[in-house]
């Protein structure tokens, strides 16, 4: 009898500790409170979607038209920034040496990554019949 109290109490404290982290009442994430007072802070009255992955949270949101991702650690540090951006936007910098370095590929998806250390373009370039290659890239067209 002793186990099965035991069990039971163990079972009640995980479900209580889950839903306090997890579910609202929609069955969407909510960020721990350091991470959503930085995502404030950063991104002020924009009501983002929560999700946890890699042991990160990841806030998906729009902001000037735009689809976006922050990333943070649980303790609301912000890790990074990604913003979808048209392959028409990029810099002649960072096309040039696309064309440069990877003359048979055409550029098929692009993002602006911001981070603490450094921002660069994240590019996805597209080759019939090859494996797509991600390449990160500054501005100025320095591939990193």
């Amino acid at each position: 009898m002793k186990k099965k109290s035991i069990f039971l109490m163990s079972l009640l404290l995980g479900l209580a500790a889950a839903t306090t982290v997890a579910c609202s009442s929609d069955d969407e994430l909510n960020a721990p409170p350091a991470v959503a007072a930085t995502f404030e802070l950063m991104y002020p009255g924009i009501v983002p979607q929560w999700e946890f992955e890699q042991n990160m949270w990841n806030a998906e949101f729009r902001k000037d038209s735009r689809e976006m991702e922050a990333w943070f650690q649980t303790d609301g540090t912000w890790v990074m920034t990604e913003t979808d951006i048209a392959v028409t936007e990029l810099p002649a910098a960072v096309v040039a040496a696309v064309n440069a370095n990877y003359p048979d590929y055409a550029i098929d998806d692009a993002e602006w990554v911001e981070t603490p250390l450094q921002d660069y373009f994240e590019v996805e370039l597209d080759r019939k019949g090859q494996p797509d290659v991600h390449l990160k890239i500054t501005e100025e067209g320095v591939i990193l």
